[in-house]
């Protein structure tokens, strides 16, 4: 966890609400660079927020510029998308 993300993601003015948690729960599992690659299913037990809900909102963070797609993949898998919080 990343102190420096989570202060980050709370300073911003982010709206509605549902995506704000998103990016807070993002940025609670971000490491010193800033990089993060919670899979869908972690997000929805963190938020409460549904798959498409989740799928969508990273969309909408990745463009208004505050998430990245880093190109890499990771966990068990190598299918979980790693993301950079941007800021």
């Amino acid at each position: 966890m990343s102190r420096a993300a989570n202060d980050w993601a709370w300073s911003l003015d982010i709206k509605p609400a549902s995506l704000k948690l998103l990016l807070l729960s993002m940025a609670d599992r971000a490491d010193e660079d800033h990089c993060c690659f919670p899979s869908i299913v972690r997000l929805e037990k963190d938020t409460g927020l549904n798959r498409k809900t989740i799928l969508s909102g990273i969309k909408k963070l990745i463009d208004c510029g505050v998430l990245k797609d880093t190109g890499e993949k990771r966990g068990r898998t190598m299918r979980v998308i790693v993301y950079k919080l941007v800021g």
